[in-house]
């Protein structure tokens, strides 16, 4: 099977209280039955397989947890393996970022095909923050959004959401619509 090029599926966690406590999966998904879909995937598919891991300080950085991933991952058998940690306000307290000698440490511990991936900082958040505001009015276009929505839809942080349509508002570039369901913001034309 190979529809292609290269498929980057996530692995947060190695064991399911950890999994449920990082992702939130529906309840009819857990951690081995998704872990198991992650290698009979691997065994069919021809194309290139990559792992992508965030490693949260204090939670995937337990040394049984990094054992746990590390078993995982030899269970998958990914060509290659992106490691990276929180680069922008999280959704939730609990996930904070893994210092960057640390981060070594642990993507050693978890495969020599391991390599960290981290956020540049200065032209990467101006870019960041540029493809955010065109993310935004993207879907404003289509229709009329809450600040939740556009956070959830786009995985940004609900702070970043507000920020944006703020600059959106005062650019003249979406404005503020109050109905009975709620606050909603709107792209202008």
């Amino acid at each position: 099977m190979r529809t292609a090029d290269l498929v980057l599926p996530s692995l947060d966690a190695g064991s399911d209280c950890l999994y449920r406590y990082i992702n939130r999966p529906h309840p009819d998904i857990p951690f081995g039955k998704m872990l198991e879909g992650l290698v009979k995937f691997r065994d069919e598919y021809v194309g290139k397989y990559w792992l992508e891991i965030l490693i949260l300080s204090g939670v995937t950085t337990v040394e049984t947890q990094v054992n746990a991933l590390a078993h995982a991952i030899r269970l998958i058998g990914p060509d290659k393996i992106h490691v990276h940690t929180v680069s922008r306000p999280p959704v939730e307290d609990f996930a904070t970022a893994v210092p960057p000698k640390q981060l070594k440490e642990i993507a050693s511990q978890l495969s020599e095909e391991a390599e960290i991936v981290i956020a540049k900082t200065g032209v990467h958040q101006q870019y960041e923050t540029s493809a955010r505001l065109q993310d935004i009015l993207a879907l404003l276009r289509r229709r009329p959004c809450s600040v939740e929505d556009i956070a959830l839809g786009l995985g940004f942080h609900q702070n970043a959401v507000v920020k944006c349509l703020e600059q959106l508002c005062s650019q003249k570039q979406a404005r503020i619509e109050y109905t009975t369901q709620g606050l909603f913001y709107k792209a202008l034309n």
